[in-house]
């Protein structure tokens, strides 16, 4: 019997692989978050590697894009495919229920700014922050038509939604088969329409073991995340500079789920020093409501000098970031395994985050850094004070991250996964 190990499985695994089209569908920008970045690097790779065709579904509003780009990658090539959006006229049926979550978001975001305490009891109010609720059309046919043409060998669902049902709609009528990869909480596979599909598809898998429902046990496969090693290295930044003043950074989307309002309680409340870390937050502004409540709160609490908002930066000046601070934090109420977490221990950064999902994958609570339950800002503020006030520990902390990423996270082993789990759900066909 043939195992992973042998080098027969391999060439019959390079086989199945060599000179397929894979369609790829996410709800996503071309560049910008941790899912962008995962696909964009994986996509390159395998391409290469196998002279692969890979069709990237990415969405996109009117006024950005409305053409396909075909790039030339080795013997293969990788096609952007925009979904492209537009407001439009709501629906009768959908009109009132979004008024109601505009304004049930706007007054709930009033109430948080009063009150901190009630801002905390309010926190997973699933209307709160983003009244910034519209109502988007699709307004091209690209996809339809790309799956009516092209001999599609394999397509890949990395979200569901309404757009994605009639993709998987129109795969399954041309007999094409199908794989859903989850890049967040594994809880989403109990969304109805995730329940509904999962059923379908020829391959489940998902970005960390955590929360995997009952119903996928002994199917669901793990691919992980992996991080280019010889990228985020601490020796390609300039020398880290010693501020006056310690730097925490936290890069993600400026939205609610991510917990920048938690770091700014987390700081401002009293019994942290008396020389305030610098904040540096980096990252597209996803709502511009909660932009705009963030900000508010921020000089609200007094910090409006100590905030620095850095926008959505490129590689290299993400990296830049990583080698300035003194620790990397990431309040977030809902994650996979987190890209970040695994950057900034690779950048021999030490960590601190809630304990949620798949984050107990990512670091080592108390050797990589730190966890904070859910929620408690309180806690996640004194862990911060821990690391800022122990230069040695945090230092310990950076080497044994960066152990930590090589051992289990590198981008080799990510794509070994992706190819061994594609190749299995097409020796299925």
């Amino acid at each position: 019997m043939k195992t992973s190990k042998d080098p027969m499985f391999f060439a019959e695994e390079s086989a199945r692989l060599r000179g397929r089209t894979i369609l790829r569908y996410c709800n996503i920008g071309k560049t910008g978050g941790g899912v962008e970045q995962y696909l964009d690097k994986l996509n390159r790779a395998m391409i290469e590697r196998f002279a692969m065709t890979i069709i990237q579904v990415y969405s996109a509003k009117e006024n950005e894009a409305s053409a396909i780009e075909v790039e030339r990658i080795g013997k293969g090539s990788l096609a952007w495919v925009p979904l492209i959006f537009k407001k439009s006229v709501i629906p009768g049926p959908l009109a009132y229920k979004m008024f109601i979550k505009r304004a049930t978001g706007a007054w709930l975001n009033a109430m948080s700014l009063r009150s901190a305490a009630l801002a905390f009891r309010l926190r997973n109010h699933r209307y709160m922050h983003n009244p910034d609720v519209y109502y988007y059309e699709v307004v091209n046919r690209y996809i339809s038509e790309i799956v009516e043409a092209c001999k599609i060998d394999l397509a890949a669902f990395h979200w569901m939604d309404e757009r994605s049902e009639n993709i998987i709609a129109q795969v399954r009528l041309k007999k094409i088969p199908f794989i859903i990869i989850n890049h967040f909480d594994n809880r989403r596979y109990e969304l109805p329409a995730m329940k509904k599909w999962a059923g379908h598809a020829r391959g489940c898998a998902g970005v960390s073991n955590a929360n995997v429902p009952g119903y996928l046990r002994g199917q669901f496969i793990n691919l992980a995340d992996g991080i280019d090693m010889d990228f985020f290295c601490q020796d390609r930044c300039r020398p880290k500079v010693e501020n006056v003043r310690p730097i925490v950074f936290l890069p993600s989307r400026i939205t609610p789920s991510k917990g920048h309002m938690d770091l700014i309680r987390a700081l401002s409340f009293s019994g942290l020093p008396a020389i305030r870390p610098l904040v540096v937050f980096a990252g597209r502004e996803d709502s511009t409501s909660f932009s705009r409540l963030l900000k508010s709160y921020i000089r609200k609490s007094g910090m409006q000098n100590d905030v620095i908002f850095q926008g959505e930066l490129d590689p290299e000046g993400l990296r830049g970031w990583y080698g300035a601070c003194d620790v990397v934090v990431l309040p977030s109420y809902s994650e996979g395994l987190s890209r970040v977490l695994l950057e900034a221990q690779a950048m021999r950064r030490p960590v601190v985050a809630y304990d949620i999902a798949g984050i107990s994958e990512a670091m080592e609570d108390g050797q990589t850094g730190y966890t904070a339950p859910v929620g408690d800002y309180r806690a996640l503020g004194l862990r911060i004070d821990e690391i800022l006030g122990d230069p040695a520990m945090a230092k310990e902390m950076g080497l044994r991250g960066r152990r930590l990423v090589e051992t289990r996270f590198s981008f080799e082993g990510l794509v070994r996964r992706h190819e061994r789990f594609y190749s299995r759900c097409l020796s299925d066909a």
